[in-house]
């Protein structure tokens, strides 16, 4: 109901966009009714949902969105040993201040709740499921506004926003209550954000260039016993402050009669969290993509880049149990990537599209868990808190494979997507050799077909 269109960078992303290494998905959301109010009521799989838009003023429109899910019925009725809830919201609304200026306000927030059905312990795996998993739950939002003002050969755009995300996990032994908890974790990431961009044409040339800051905190008390040859307890409480700040710029021409397209970006970021994360040059982000139309239904396209990501809080954040940020002590850094991705398109029909792309990526500078030998990629992620750990910044990794996409419209009155991806993800453990990371899926394939009924 929220999403008008959905934009996926598989490499060389805009250079406004940071913090990511694999892709990056950009949403654009609809615009509420500006005439009249409309309400929506939804029954899904598994949640109840309550839609509204329309006009607030005559120059503001808003849409919003509550839900609440009904799984852990269905979890109770098939015996399952945990039972979560989810709730969220989102709303949206936008104002036209004058004939070239615009403000809009967003929120998303959600509350996921959970708790351990006792009753369903009749087989060993459910006993098994019980006797480990420890409740987890979360609230999150985010809030943001975005000021347009637009000029006769561009616009400027100013976006503030804050987002919080506070976890909670604990475990009580043999689920009883009455006995103290051997493992209890709270933590909260908080980041409030201000980006400038100016977007201007000029003959056949396109700019974007701006700047932007961040001031994040990050908390977390954690209690832990292990049970590993001797017991013994971690414990530590940890609170973090890092400003971040971003350069940006990116250009974009089209030649031969816009059948040749070349766009060059560059970013840079740093932070405090360290003196070897606060020089701006260790993080340059340079990326280049290119596509050529052959034939009016034949293009081809490469693109390559490198880019950068700041470790989770929770490995920045992690203390010894003498309150000693152990990670800053190793020099963790940004974690960096580079890109090489090669495709062709081609249009059979007016109705019809396949790609093919191919696509390489090389990881620097991956966090190394100290106690396991392994990167953290290739590490078994289940319930519980993970990168709460020591590591250092010496693992390397490889993504590669090939993408074949098929796509068909009103094909018998359905509109079909079918995809097939082989992908292989590695990285380098104690020995220098290449193991599988949680995302070595080889094979992937995805049919999807959809059909309008009547009304």
């Amino acid at each position: 109901d929220f999403i008008r269109e959905v934009e996926m960078y598989s490499s060389a992303f805009p250079a406004n966009r940071g913090n990511a290494l694999s892709s990056v998905f950009e949403f654009r959301q609809v615009r509420g009714d500006s005439e009249k109010m409309n309400f929506r009521g939804t029954v899904g799989a598994s949640d109840l949902a309550l839609t509204l838009d329309g006009p607030l003023s005559e120059n503001t429109t808003m849409i919003f969105s509550v839900r609440r899910s009904y799984l852990q019925f269905l979890f109770s009725v098939i015996g399952l040993p945990f039972l979560p809830t989810y709730n969220d919201f989102q709303f949206k609304t936008d104002t036209r201040l004058s004939n070239n200026s615009e403000l809009t306000f967003i929120g998303i927030g959600a509350l996921d709740q959970f708790r351990l059905n006792l009753e369903a312990n009749e087989t060993e795996d459910q006993r098994f499921i019980l006797d480990y998993l420890p409740v987890n739950e979360q609230w999150n939002y985010t809030i943001g506004a975005v000021y347009r003002r637009f000029r006769d050969n561009g616009f400027d755009r100013l976006v503030v926003s804050r987002n919080m995300l506070r976890n909670f996990s604990y475990k009580y032994p043999d689920n009883d209550e009455s006995r103290p908890r051997t493992f209890d974790y709270e933590s909260d990431e908080i980041e409030n954000k201000i980006r400038y961009e100016r977007t201007t044409q000029m003959g056949n040339y396109r700019f974007l260039y701006g700047a932007g800051g961040e001031y994040a905190k990050y908390l977390n008390d954690t209690y832990q016993e292990v049970f590993f040859n001797e017991p013994f307890v971690i414990e530590y409480d940890s609170f973090l402050e890092i400003y971040k700040w971003n350069l940006f710029g990116q250009v974009t021409r089209n030649f031969m009669d816009d059948a040749l397209s070349l766009s060059f970006g560059v970013r840079t970021d740093a932070n405090n969290y360290s003196s070897n994360l606060a020089n701006p040059l260790s993080q340059l982000s340079p990326r280049i993509s290119a596509s050529y139309r052959l034939r009016e239904n034949l293009t081809l396209s490469a693109s390559t880049g490198r880019f950068f990501q700041l470790p989770s809080y929770t490995t920045l954040g992690y203390r010894d149990n003498d309150g000693v940020l152990r990670n800053r002590e190793n020099n963790l850094t940004y974690i960096s990537v580079d890109h090489y991705v090669a495709g062709i398109e081609l249009l059979p029909t007016p109705r019809t599209k396949v790609t093919l792309e191919g696509f390489f990526k090389k990881y620097n500078n991956y966090p190394f868990s100290v106690v396991d030998g392994v990167p953290l990629s290739s590490k078994s992620v289940d319930f519980g808190i993970f990168g709460d750990e020591e590591v250092t910044s010496t693992s390397s990794g490889r993504a590669y494979g090939t993408e074949l996409l098929y796509r068909e419209q009103r094909f018998r009155n359905l509109n079909v997507i079918l995809s097939y991806t082989f992908v292989r993800s590695e990285f380098e453990d104690v020995e220098g050799g290449f193991i599988p990371s949680s995302w070595d899926n080889r094979h992937i394939v995805n049919l999807t077909a959809t059909r309008k009924l009547p009304r």
